[in-house]
């Protein structure tokens, strides 16, 4: 790699591990696979858009700080936004408690409520 160049993770594994998850392998709580791999920013689900809108922000000179709100990518930020929410890290999520909580405020805020609630979202026609 070239140093100073960021480092972009994606594709199914950083889709699927982008918060703190159970690894069944290592039966344990595992941090956010940003953090294990120590990437600058995660980009998950279809992002072959979300790729090329941030190769260009940083051919035009932004940083990564400047794309932290570009949709379907997950980065450290040095303060949390008003408008963000926070999640647990792995350490806390060992309390399945505080595990579930988690998982049911990611999944509502991922799907809308359709999962927990059971309510169709308005964009999906059955």
């Amino acid at each position: 790699m070239f140093k100073g160049s960021p480092v972009v993770i994606g594709g199914i594994e950083a889709s699927l591990r982008r918060i703190a998850h159970y690894d069944y392998w290592q039966d344990k709580i595992r941090n956010s696979i940003l953090s294990d791999s120590k990437a600058d920013i995660l980009v998950y689900g279809m992002a072959e858009k979300t790729t090329v809108e941030i190769a260009k922000a940083l051919d035009q000179g932004r940083t990564l700080q400047d794309l932290q709100d570009t949709p379907a990518t997950v980065c450290f930020v040095s303060g949390i936004p008003d408008s963000a929410t926070n999640l647990p890290d792995a350490i806390s999520c060992k309390d399945k408690a505080v595990f579930l909580a988690m998982n049911r405020l990611f999944l509502c805020q991922t799907h809308g409520g359709s999962i927990i609630s059971g309510k169709r979202r308005a964009d999906h026609q059955t």
